[in-house]
């Protein structure tokens, strides 16, 4: 057999492997994507119908309520409590401001102590709109004292030492 044919030859295979290879790792994508998509649908449902049957067993009268009849201060203080409680559908995966809270989340598990943080946070409220309450620690402070206002700290003097044609941030803000 002839070079030229035999490299032919070796160069579709070749070919036909690598497009072989490329479709199996598009399908394998698309497979774990509607893999996930069910497994977060089926999370959400079971959560939901999980937390409608503790509202209704605490809630007696919550057709009643539903339907428009009066709800008392203790009722209406238990309502209060369980949307506040825990943030259990604080992430919404299903829009852009979900997602983003829950990669921000996860970073900050990781980045926990690392002092790498500071650039999330302002990226959450200068690019991706967050209130700076939301992203900020505020009120009291659990070793004493309280949280200040402050988005941002000053650069110790010794890192102006080591490199005086630092500046320092213009902008001030979150």
């Amino acid at each position: 057999m002839p070079a030229s044919r035999q490299f032919r030859i070796t160069t579709a295979v070749y070919a036909l492997l690598v497009a072989a290879a490329g479709l199996l790792a598009l399908g394998g994508y698309w497979l774990l994507d509607i893999t996930a998509d069910k497994i977060v649908a089926t999370q959400a449902e079971r959560t939901s119908v999980g937390w409608a049957n503790y509202a209704s067993a605490q809630l007696p009268r919550l057709e009643e309520i539903l339907d428009g009849g009066p709800i008392t201060e203790s009722e209406r203080e238990f309502l209060r409590g369980v949307r506040d409680f825990g943030g259990v559908f604080r992430f919404k995966l299903f829009d852009l401001e979900g997602r983003l809270r829950l990669v921000f989340d996860e970073r900050g598990y990781w980045l926990f102590l690392t002092g790498h943080r500071q650039g999330d946070l302002r990226r959450m409220v200068r690019v991706y709109g967050f209130p700076q309450e939301q992203v900020y620690p505020s009120g009291y402070y659990v070793f004493g004292g309280q949280y200040g206002p402050y988005t941002n700290i000053p650069i110790p003097g010794t890192e102006r030492r080591i490199n005086p044609e630092y500046t320092g941030c213009i902008n001030r803000d979150a």
